[in-house]
């Protein structure tokens, strides 16, 4: 191996490759000194694909000795030269890899054949294509079966690394086309959230554990903004819950429940023991109120009901969330005019009263982009569309 240096640099000197192989192609002359000739064990054609064969792995001991070796692949095909000599790169297919893998794994050709769910004269054959092309035998074929020969078992541990590789891309590839592995961003309103959304969540995690999930909290009015492009459209989420009607003709989209208004008060105030309240009894009420962003859903609705009642609420306090909001309506500072399902989340601390004749209820629906064809958004909605909703509580109950 000292000599490799010289060795590549003509492809005469290239028979130390297949020394390295384990094979002599070298003859004597009368003379007492060595040749290569046509008439050797092995000839000119066969050296040259040995030469391919070993080359790589020679060279990369070579490098890691600081030893130059001026050996290249033609820019053009997979050839390589050596030095001043261009040696022909063998066609070795995957086919022929794993028949060799098998063949070996199994000690014989029947064996390889069921293995691989074959005929054992196409294993022979596959086998007899891939000697062929190399110009030397993979296997000695003795009474006992079969061993590899030198060529062949140095080839067997290239091989057995590269169908591992491509056996294990098949499978990554096989679970990503069914949608197992892969990535869902979801966008969520608070009502989504408050009610059915962690065990549809829970669910498609059991079925798809392999799923990573982005869950996102959005208001509707960024999923789906009334002039623009929303967050759903511009696919920065999968799939959104938000507040219909669903007008972006670039979306599908499907209706999953109905969420009533409601009125939270103070667990004190005169109306907190009320079965129902109308609206047109809110008029003398501190009717607290969001900025519009992102909160002009619930603040066109409530404006809308407080107009049918004859009245429009004073926006003298302004809030961003809902905890604020619900801190200042147990306080008894004002009552809030919510989504039912929200404010049931803070039936501990302050009281809630559906409103008289459902006005502007909260339509929830899932939504997504129309050629969003991602297979983990199929198996989602899938999962989805399973699942049973009822009016003004999300899932069935024990669902």
């Amino acid at each position: 191996m000292t000599a490799l240096a010289p060795a590549a640099e003509t492809f005469a000197k290239g028979r130390d490759f297949a020394a390295w192989l384990g094979l002599t192609p070298l003859q004597r002359s009368t003379g007492g000194k060595q040749k290569f000739g046509a008439t050797s064990k092995m000839g000119e054609r066969t050296l040259r694909r040995l030469l391919v064969i070993g080359a790589s792995a020679v060279i990369k001991q070579v490098s890691r000795r600081g030893v130059p070796c001026d050996v290249k692949r033609c820019p053009s095909n997979s050839d390589l030269i050596l030095g001043d000599a261009m040696v022909r790169s063998p066609r070795i297919s995957l086919q022929q890899l794993r028949a060799l893998v098998a063949v070996y794994d199994e000690g014989g050709f029947r064996r390889a054949a069921e293995r691989l769910n074959t005929s054992q004269s196409a294993i022979s054959r596959t086998i007899q294509t891939l000697e062929a092309e190399l110009g030397v035998p993979v296997f000695e074929r003795t009474a006992r079966g079969v061993k590899t020969s030198s060529v062949g078992h140095n080839l067997l541990q290239n091989a057995r690394t590269i169908v591992g590789s491509l056996d294990e891309i098949s499978v990554k590839a096989l679970t990503a086309i069914r949608g197992e592995i892969g990535r869902l961003r979801i966008g969520y309103n608070e009502i989504s959230i408050r009610t059915f959304l962690p065990k549809v969540t829970a669910r498609f995690h059991r079925q798809y554990p392999n799923v990573d999930l982005r869950l996102v909290s959005q208001a509707t009015s960024e999923m789906m903004p009334e002039n623009t492009a929303g967050t759903i459209s511009r696919g920065e989420v999968d799939i959104g819950f938000l507040v219909g009607p669903v007008v972006d003709d670039d979306l599908e989209s499907f209706s999953l429940f109905e969420d009533q208004m409601a009125v939270a008060v103070a667990k004190t105030h005169r109306l907190a023991l009320r079965v129902s309240v109308s609206a047109s009894e809110l008029k003398n009420e501190h009717v607290l109120l969001w900025s519009t962003e992102p909160w002009q859903i619930y603040t066109r609705r409530i404006n809308n009901i407080c107009r049918q009642a004859g009245f429009l609420p004073r926006p003298s306090i302004i809030m961003q969330d809902n905890e604020s909001a619900f801190a200042l309506v147990e306080e008894n500072i004002g009552v809030v005019l919510i989504a039912r399902s929200v404010a049931a989340s803070y039936s501990n601390r302050v009281a809630v009263v559906p409103l008289e004749g459902n006005p502007e209820p909260f339509q929830i629906f899932a939504a997504w982009r129309k050629d969003n064809t991602a297979p983990v958004l199929r198996n989602f909605v899938q999962v989805l569309r399973n699942e049973e909703f009822q009016a003004d509580q999300g899932l069935m109950p024990g669902s």
